[in-house]
């Protein structure tokens, strides 16, 4: 899908190092939590969440909304 998505769009996607070091960053700046879950056999993965409260995501939301004018 994302692959899709970026040809759509005549761009180049991202490679998974870089996405997973992009989550790393918004995990520093406390954007969101990323905790690293072990399902044994089954691997690793990262359980990602927002870390912002709901009133600044809303104000966040309408500054998306009237910039981008969706």
């Amino acid at each position: 899908m994302y692959a899709n998505i970026c040809k759509a769009n005549n761009i180049k996607p991202l490679t998974q190092r870089r996405v997973s070091d992009l989550i790393g960053e918004l995990d520093m700046l406390g954007v969101i939590t990323a905790k690293v879950v072990s399902n044994g056999r089954y691997g690793r993965t990262r359980d990602i969440a927002l870390a912002v409260k709901d009133d600044m995501l809303n104000r966040i939301r309408g500054i998306l909304q009237e910039r981008l004018g969706n």
